[in-house]
């Protein structure tokens, strides 16, 4: 079991998104608590007036839904009163089973998993807040509920050892197959909204998707090519055109689903996991790039740096790989872009200037010699 957690701004929009899919039979809504009604009375009307009427208490608020999703080992088989049952006692644990909600199965991935939709407002007026206290308490809870009710698992780090796709090295291993091997996994799993953000998940694999030089013949007839790069992220001699890899990965496919993955509703239900690890460690005494790095990587996301094709920058985006999402740090906001970032880290910035002055010094010695 892994618990995510959002807010949104619009109830109106959070509820629609989820009665749409249950018209559409792919979702289902299970249970409900704290409304004037009993689940099978109630409507959409019923739902929205109800939780509107308690945000109303407070104007000030900007995000009304505290959004909650409870997911769930694909080999689990849990029926609808079970997942109502651990939903309600995830809520009871985090002390917000006394506000208005609601929970929406949905039915669309393998992942068994369950939407719970929440009110954003206390009775008292007063917004519902989480701290970062507050997250990682959510973590233990969902350690302790899996526990408790003997829930499948995920993976041991060995089995995620062997399932996981490896690094493409040039010289070591067929190309062709380890690029599609690469691609397999990347393209249907992860949510990159564009090819940037694309190209920094494949970064981790040795890759990279080229639509060629701005004006090229390639780039104006909408060419992609997959090439390999070394360590430091330089091509390699040779491509391998999209279109004659496993799956056709060409750039109108490639797309079509970055079109999807930019959804807000999507994104919004990653970005407050990815921000809030952000701020927890930041904000540690002896913090710097590095160990801020490795702390990512404890919690499964990868930090990505790569050069700004525009300007002569560097560019950081955040591989998420719980969740597969992917943003650039801009994106999160302006605190957590590249330049902001470092600024944020002092023992960063001390370190740099040693490294500055240690290659003056170098140089120097080596100009008297």
């Amino acid at each position: 079991m892994q618990a995510h957690i959002r807010f949104n701004k619009s109830i109106r929009s959070t509820l629609y998104y989820h009665e749409q899919k249950q018209k559409l039979g792919m979702a289902e809504c299970v249970a409900a608590g704290n409304f004037l009604k009993d689940l099978r009375d109630l409507d959409l009307w019923d739902k929205q007036y109800h939780l509107q009427r308690l945000t109303s208490l407070n104007e000030a608020v900007s995000n009304r839904v505290l959004h909650i999703v409870l997911t769930f080992h694909p080999d689990q088989k849990l029926s609808n009163q079970q997942m109502a049952g651990l939903a309600g006692e995830y809520l009871d644990r985090m002390k917000l089973a006394h506000q208005p909600y609601l929970v929406y199965r949905h039915y669309d991935t393998r992942h068994p998993h369950v939407h719970v939709v929440i009110a954003g407002v206390h009775k008292d007026a007063t917004r519902v807040h989480l701290t970062p206290a507050d997250y990682h308490k959510s973590w233990n809870i969902v350690d302790e509920i899996t526990l408790k009710h003997h829930l499948v698992q995920s993976p041991s780090a060995e089995e995620t050892r062997k399932r996981q796709v490896l690094k493409i090295k040039y010289g070591e291993m067929a190309l062709r197959p380890s690029i599609n091997n690469v691609l397999n996994k990347v393209l249907s799993q992860y949510k990159y909204p564009h090819l940037e953000g694309l190209n920094a998940i494949l970064r981790l694999y040795n890759l990279q998707a080229y639509r060629g030089k701005e004006g090229s013949d390639m780039y104006l007839h909408r060419g992609l090519v997959l090439r390999v790069l070394d360590e430091n992220g330089k091509p390699l001699l040779g491509y391998f055109k999209a279109s004659r890899l496993d799956g056709n990965p060409t750039l109108d496919k490639l797309e079509k689903r970055m079109s999807e993955n930019l959804k807000e509703e999507l994104r919004q239900q990653h970005r407050q996991r990815v921000t809030t690890l952000l701020e927890w460690n930041i904000t540690k005494k002896s913090m710097d790039m590095t160990t801020l790095e490795k702390a990512l990587q404890r919690e499964q996301i990868s930090m990505v740096w790569m050069k700004d094709g525009r300007r002569d920058t560097q560019k950081l985006f955040f591989v998420d790989h719980a969740t597969r999402a992917v943003f650039d740090g801009a994106e999160l906001g302006s605190r957590y872009d590249a330049v902001t970032l470092r600024q944020r880290l002092p023992l960063t910035q001390v370190q740099e200037q040693k490294q500055v002055l240690q290659h003056r010094q170098r140089h120097r010695l080596r100009y008297e010699l």
